[in-house]
């Protein structure tokens, strides 16, 4: 997705078309927006924005940070 507003309009319409939501759209600590939802056999998915360089960055400084 091209921005957080697409991924909220994305998961609106899939909870719309039947989708159960985990959770609407949220913003990661890393900068991404996602929405999670689960399929009719149980499996998470989740739609996003796209991550630029910079954010990138950021989300690799978190996993680290996460993992010390």
């Amino acid at each position: 997705m091209a921005n957080a507003e697409a991924v909220t309009a994305a998961g609106a319409e899939l909870q719309r078309a039947g989708f159960e939501l985990v959770h609407p759209s949220c913003p990661e600590p890393w900068g991404q927006t996602v929405a999670r939802l689960l399929t009719a056999d149980g499996f998470s998915m989740s739609t996003n924005m796209r991550l630029r360089s910079a954010d990138r960055q950021r989300a690799a400084a978190v996993r680290t940070q996460r993992s010390a």
